[in-house]
């Protein structure tokens, strides 16, 4: 993707500050509305990065969703789950 430079200004907006964000640039990386970005502070200005949550950043609950308790019963874990790959005790 090629480098493009876009003016905008600082906002305030409540009790920080925002900047806008041309929708192309939005599009562009598939952000929308509640995207979360990452900011990070570089020797020649700002970065913003978008965010993709891996596992660690989910809540157990989202982890587990579609894990039903039949999943985990000792005798059906290895059809779910595969055989042990390593030490595993199941």
């Amino acid at each position: 993707m090629s480098t493009q430079k876009t003016v905008t200004k600082i906002s305030k907006w409540g009790n920080g500050y925002g900047i806008r964000v041309p929708i192309d640039t939005l599009q562009a990386y598939q952000l929308t509305e509640g995207s979360e970005v990452i900011l990070s502070r570089e020797s020649n200005g700002v970065k913003i990065s978008p965010h993709t949550p891996s596992l660690v950043d989910l809540p157990l609950k989202d982890i587990m969703k579609g894990v039903v308790p039949k999943m985990l019963a000792s005798d059906k874990a290895e059809s779910f789950f595969g055989s042990p790959q390593g030490n595993e005790v199941w």
